[in-house]
């Protein structure tokens, strides 16, 4: 028991310490990525609006569409304020498009659900699918796309890794 309880206590130290030492800086990036977000929200929003209501496109084309600008609008935004990297990479691009990918399915499967379902306006409709798909997009980006460590699936979480900031500045 006495092994048990020093290596949950040791354990739970380090994750402490880790979070501690680094939470201002992590606030600070989570903030620029909301901020970005949010951007991204008013690029998709407006690309929706314009396609969907002035120039007639299905709901379910425009919105795409409207996610895929927004995508470009964060990654740029993204990678220059808040990962602060000198050069756009096609590397971090691609991986930022097929995080997003993910998040262009929440969205728009979001939007399909709630309109055609219940009736819920199209750009309601868009703003909770982009709620719901932001947790995936920042958690996943954190980790994959700037990360500086890409732990393999499966493989057991270790002090040592737990230890590391994974985000360079």
């Amino acid at each position: 028991m006495s092994l048990s309880l020093s290596f949950g206590t040791t354990l739970l130290g380090a994750i402490q310490q880790n979070i501690g030492a680094s939470l201002p800086h992590r606030f600070r990036r989570l903030s620029k990525f909301v901020i970005v977000g949010g951007s991204g929200v008013g690029v998709n929003t407006l690309v929706l609006y314009c396609l969907h209501q002035l120039v007639g496109l299905p709901v379910l084309l425009a919105s795409a569409l409207g996610v895929e600008l927004a995508i470009l609008n964060n990654y740029i935004w993204n990678d220059r304020w808040t990962f602060r990297r000198q050069r756009p990479a096609l590397s971090r691009f691609l991986r930022f498009n097929v995080v997003s990918l993910g998040g262009l399915v929440v969205t728009t499967s979001t939007v399909w659900v709630l309109t055609t379902n219940f009736g819920t306006h199209y750009l309601v409709a868009n703003l909770l699918g982009i709620g719901l798909a932001t947790a995936w997009n920042f958690a996943a980006n954190l980790h994959w796309t700037w990360g500086r460590e890409r732990r393999v699936i499966g493989q057991p979480l270790t002090r040592s890794w737990l230890n590391q900031d994974h985000i360079s500045a």
